[in-house]
């Protein structure tokens, strides 16, 4: 008789996990207002235009000169080679 209320316990305990594995630690709330996820205020505007970045062209027009990235190498190569090499010579 205590096999058997055994098996009869081990059968409840086995439904009773199975039922608690089927119902989800967390539920998602009423369906109320979702307080969490922030939606921006106001009317959804358009995106404005993207900023034009002028060409090295453009700059030299103005009078402005961006150092080229050909001659900072050439002037590193050039420094590594030559212990005393200046840069303020060449600028």
């Amino acid at each position: 008789m205590h096999q058997a209320t055994a098996a009869s316990g081990g059968a409840a305990a086995a439904s009773t996990a199975a039922s608690a594995a089927a119902t989800p630690l967390f539920s998602p709330a009423s369906s109320g207002p979702r307080v969490q996820v922030k939606e921006g205020i106001g009317p959804k505007l358009p995106r404005p235009n993207r900023v034009r970045v002028p060409t090295r062209r453009e700059l030299a027009s103005y009078g402005i000169k961006l150092p080229s990235q050909r001659e900072a190498e050439q002037r590193a190569r050039q420094a590594e080679r030559d212990p005393h090499y200046d840069n303020e010579l060449l600028g």
